[in-house]
């Protein structure tokens, strides 16, 4: 995936914990979790991220991981967004 060569593990899990602790899928963080509270989802997106094709695909991981780690169904738009706002995070 051309997009996410070149940069460092670090930085994917920087703005990946960013945007996934600002979207705070099970209001965790809001009910005064610690940031790391999300960070085996945030782990298998970053791992995800160099495999992916494209905003979809990285989408569809995004709500597997969500929908899996909490026993819920995450909206798919939402997962969508989420992924979008990932994605373009890399063009910067």
């Amino acid at each position: 995936m051309e997009s996410f060569i070149g940069v460092s593990k670090i930085k994917k899990q920087e703005i990946v914990s960013e945007i996934i602790n600002e979207w705070d899928p099970m209001d965790l963080l809001a009910m005064g979790a610690e940031e790391s509270r999300y960070r085996n989802q945030i782990d298998k997106i970053v791992d995800a991220l160099d495999g992916v094709d494209s905003v979809d695909e990285l989408a569809r991981y995004i709500k597997q991981f969500m929908d899996a780690s909490f026993s819920t169904d995450f909206p798919s738009i939402t997962c969508l967004q989420v992924a979008v706002l990932i994605w373009e995070e890399f063009k910067k």
